[in-house]
């Protein structure tokens, strides 16, 4: 009946994964400069004793990827940046990571749904999981694809509204920061810790005829 079939998936949605090769102690490093900016900042386990109603959910300032002892992972994360740029194919004079921080998840948290303002693209590194440490949920950004759903004989992207990530230490997860995500309850009975950033591309944006 049919001489040929094409499916065009057209105005996808990029997620990408990058697993990072633990060279040299690098995730080591990493927890290392995680306690001291802890101590620093004075959340630390010590500092925190008494006060139980603060760490379920512990969050750094989000300044850190100007600190000198940061650079080494600055410099994996716009690795990454570069390449996923490269992928897509954009044009611009300079990228900057805007923002680095880390975040700390303790067992039954769960992070509402947000999204990134004023950048490009976001990033999530996991440095402790556990198993049932709780999801990276994405949601998809068409509303009215929720107008009819269908049941499923086999979930796919094509039929699917939401897209799961489970963490895995050494992932590191880059998508764009316009797309809504939250984080799944922590169910697992230890915390589970990564580090977020986010980029903005610099130089002239849009191009001719691009209005509606």
């Amino acid at each position: 009946m049919f001489s040929d079939r094409n499916v065009a998936d057209i105005f996808p949605t990029p997620l990408f994964s990058y697993q990072v090769e633990d060279n040299d102690g690098f995730n080591a490093y990493v927890l290392d400069f995680i306690e001291t900016v802890r101590k620093e900042e004075g959340w630390d386990e010590a500092s925190l004793a008494g006060k139980e109603e603060t760490l379920e959910h512990l969050q750094s300032a989000d300044q850190l990827h100007h600190r000198k002892d940061a650079k080494r992972f600055v410099d994996v994360g716009m690795a990454a940046t570069h390449e996923v740029l490269d992928f897509l194919r954009y044009k611009f004079d300079d990228v900057q990571m805007t923002s680095f921080w880390f975040n700390v998840s303790r067992p039954g948290y769960s992070h509402r749904n947000h999204v990134h303002p004023n950048n490009i693209l976001s990033g999530v590194y996991y440095l402790k999981t556990s198993p049932d440490c709780g999801d990276i949920v994405f949601d998809d950004p068409r509303p009215q694809a929720n107008v009819l759903l269908p049941d499923a004989k086999e979930v796919t992207t094509f039929n699917s509204h939401i897209y799961s990530v489970t963490p895995e230490a050494g992932q590191l997860v880059i998508f764009p920061s316009w797309l809504a995500h939250r984080v799944a309850v922590n169910r697992s009975k230890s915390e589970r810790i990564s580090l977020s950033f986010n980029v903005m591309i610099r130089g002239e944006y849009g191009f001719n005829r691009a209005y509606s």
